[in-house]
């Protein structure tokens, strides 16, 4: 019997839930919390978000939901251990979750095929709020620590 084992590159978190990412606007506070890593499944090698959202809302309409960017660095980088090598990241993909609409915590999943040409991955999320009929407030990024890969 053959068993399939996914490969994960160091998992990083970003937030908790004991100090989400935070968003206001409109009576809402949207919360959200989760890890960035790298895994080779079945639908092959991808950057995998996990994003634990909640809202407390003040309006049957008013939901949560997050923007995710995957990162990467130009490409790899060679160079002697006594120069420096500065690289800068590209975004490489973008994606969102699913609008939740409820006050207790639920666990959401986003995915992109990786960079084959980077040797360095990071990520960014922020928590938006989905207002209707307005603009929808957004809070600040987190970036995540890098993963080599």
């Amino acid at each position: 019997m053959v068993s399939a084992v996914a490969a994960t590159a160091g998992a990083v978190t970003w937030n908790s839930r004991s100090e989400p990412l935070t968003v206001r606007g409109y009576g809402s506070t949207g919360e959200g919390y989760g890890s960035f890593y790298i895994s080779t499944r079945r639908d092959g090698t991808r950057y995998r978000f996990s994003v634990i959202q909640r809202i407390q809302r003040a309006d049957d309409e008013h939901a949560v939901y997050a923007n995710v960017e995957y990162w990467s660095n130009t490409g790899i980088c060679f160079s002697p251990p006594w120069l420096s090598c500065n690289v800068p990241y590209q975004r490489h993909a973008t994606d969102v979750t699913s609008r939740y609409t409820k006050s207790t915590w639920k666990s959401f999943y986003e995915s992109a095929p990786i960079d084959a040409y980077a040797n360095y991955h990071r990520g960014k999320v922020r928590m938006r709020l989905d207002i209707p009929w307005r603009w929808d407030p957004a809070s600040a990024w987190t970036v995540t620590n890098g993963i080599e890969y």
